[in-house]
């Protein structure tokens, strides 16, 4: 028996059917979108637009390891956008971009443990985008841009085995959301513009692979940052991109062929209209 351990910067496709095994286990969730703010009416002076509501957390877990197939999705719901400003009428001050809100954390689990058989786990975890602020309502003084609000960060892992000459593979991948873009001023972006969010955090959990049989073993991880969120009209900062780092983090054991691959990556930083772009994250 041999066992690995290593780290390797490279990405493959890997010639493999789940569709071709005998039993599968499939389990996908998905967070509630956050419901979006209301605008605000216009008036003297116009009316502030309400905050979104929060997007929902999703969880995925296999449930039948003795199945020769387990894949688990999970998907945060998206944050609600903040509600726009009202205009103000007859010169008065618009009413200001209420604030989005948060997305929805993901975790997703798979796991498969077998006989004399192939063994497949690929779990897949999404956070959710944070929701936008609201555009601010023009009028005499331009109302103020809604803030914007952080993304949901991902969590996956995966493990199979078997104790067979059959193959084995597992695959993992983690995603942080995106973050919300700031809300613009009124009057053209003359008002103030909100900062954007900075984006979700991934994660990954166990992910091994193995075959007391002497099968081939090959195990995948990924872990993406989430992107930043774009500033808001003038002033409006873009988000910063998650940063991923992995060390190790697959591992494997098999007395015959055994690839073990991993890939990290930071997110973007967000865009900005008149105003500093965010910092990308870093991948290591």
């Amino acid at each position: 028996m041999k066992t690995q351990n290593v780290v390797l910067e490279l990405l493959i496709v890997l010639a493999f059917s789940p569709a071709a095994l005998t039993n599968a286990g499939t389990v996908s969730n998905f967070g509630l979108a956050g419901v979006d703010g209301n605008g605000g009416l216009g008036g003297n002076p116009g009316q502030n637009g309400t905050n979104g509501t929060t997007g929902g957390a999703a969880s995925a877990t296999t449930v039948t390891p003795g199945d020769t197939s387990n894949t688990a999705s999970a998907t945060g719901g998206v944050g609600g956008r903040g509600g726009s400003g009202g205009q103000g009428n007859g010169g008065s001050a618009g009413g200001n971009g209420a604030n989005g809100a948060a997305g929805g954390n993901a975790t997703a689990t798979a796991t498969t443990s077998v006989g004399a058989a192939s063994a497949f786990s690929n779990a897949t975890a999404l956070g959710g985008n944070g929701g936008a602020g609201g555009g601010g309502g023009d009028g005499g003084t331009p109302g103020a841009g809604g803030a914007s609000a952080i993304a949901g960060n991902a969590t996956a892992s995966a493990t199979a085995s078997n104790t067979s000459a059959s193959s084995v593979i597992t695959l993992a991948t983690a995603t942080g959301g995106i973050g919300g873009a700031g809300g613009s001023g009124g009057n053209g972006a003359l008002g103030v513009g909100q900062n954007g969010s900075d984006g979700g955090t991934a994660t990954l959990g166990v992910v091994s692979g193995s075959s007391t049989g002497g099968g081939s073993v090959n195990i995948q991880a990924k872990q993406f940052g989430g992107a930043g969120g774009s500033g808001g009209g003038t002033g409006g900062i873009g988000g910063n991109g998650a940063s991923s780092a992995l060390n190790n983090a697959v591992s494997g054991s098999t007395s015959g062929s055994l690839t073990l691959l991993q890939e990290a990556r930071g997110g973007n930083g967000g865009g900005a209209v008149i105003g500093t772009q965010g910092v990308p994250g870093t991948g290591s």
